[in-house]
């Protein structure tokens, strides 16, 4: 950026792309893409900026009661807006 932090864009990791949090089933329904941009730890001198764009899931588990999640990590868990690390 002009303030001279990085952008970095994040992927989810093929493991995770459309697991349920819920029931642990893998989803081919795709509903959507969702932007998020948790903050993380300063690196150095700045602080990264985290851009993920995930996508959002239908469950497709007729006995799961979530119908709609947006895909998460165990390190960025659903809504966090800031990363575990960060935290600490």
């Amino acid at each position: 950026t002009v303030e001279g932090s990085r952008i970095v864009q994040i992927a989810t990791a093929p493991e995770w792309v459309g697991v349920c949090p819920q029931c642990g089933q893998k989803s081919s329904r795709s509903k959507g893409w969702v932007t998020t941009r948790p903050r993380d730890v300063q690196v150095g001198p700045d602080r990264p900026l985290l851009v993920w764009r995930k996508r959002k899931w239908l469950c497709t588990n007729i006995s799961c009661v979530r119908e709609v999640f947006i895909e998460s990590t165990p390190g960025v868990p659903s809504r966090a807006r800031v990363t575990p690390r960060a935290k600490v």
